[in-house]
């Protein structure tokens, strides 16, 4: 098995935990995919670099992340065949914004993934230092979703780009601030 292989089975499994921890909450469907955004970097790593064998493997594998995978795929056929697109007028993020923007969405992902897997286990010997650790990236991270908001903006980005990426940002580190709360209720979580 190549290395790549290795980080596809991984980002998949991280996918697929997600998943599962979304339908424990009643998240499942197309209801998953607005709390799933932060994987789109990685799912289309896998789509585009693996070869159908391999594919073949991680779905199996990953039940859940064939889930997401397949609501994507749906979600992205029915966009296609729609008349007209609520968002088809909005002009693409610029190269540098969107790579921002991917690096954000991974980042936060990687953090509320990781939150929600320390609360699956409390009573673990290293739950205090897997908090702390992941607390130690939570600063970073908003600082960076306020720059990319500064730069959403710019007179030269439409409005139509702030209005959509902002909401979702903010929704996420509402998520993780929660998530926080919970593994720490008298902690501040900024």
């Amino acid at each position: 098995m190549t290395r790549k292989m290795d980080e596809h089975r991984k980002a998949a499994a991280e996918m697929n935990r997600h998943m599962r921890q979304l339908a424990a909450e009643g998240i499942r469907g197309p209801a998953a995919l607005p709390r799933m955004m932060g994987y789109l970097p990685a799912l289309q790593q896998i789509w585009t670099t693996t070869t159908d064998v391999e594919l073949s493997q991680l779905l199996r594998e990953h039940p859940l992340f064939h889930e997401f995978a397949r609501l994507m795929e749906d979600g992205a056929a029915a966009e296609r065949k729609k008349a007209s697109a609520a968002y088809r007028d909005l002009p693409e993020l610029p190269d540098p914004l969107k790579q921002q923007l991917a690096d954000i969405l991974t980042r936060g992902a990687t953090l509320e993934t990781g939150l929600r897997s320390a609360l699956d286990e409390p009573d673990h010997p290293a739950f205090d230092s897997r908090i702390d650790g992941l607390r130690l990236f939570l600063a970073p991270w908003w600082e960076d979703c306020l720059r990319l908001k500064d730069a959403l903006g710019a007179p030269t980005i439409p409005r139509a780009s702030q209005t959509i990426v902002w909401p979702m940002l903010h929704d996420m580190a509402q998520r993780i601030a929660t998530l926080l709360t919970h593994a720490r209720p008298n902690l501040d979580p900024r």
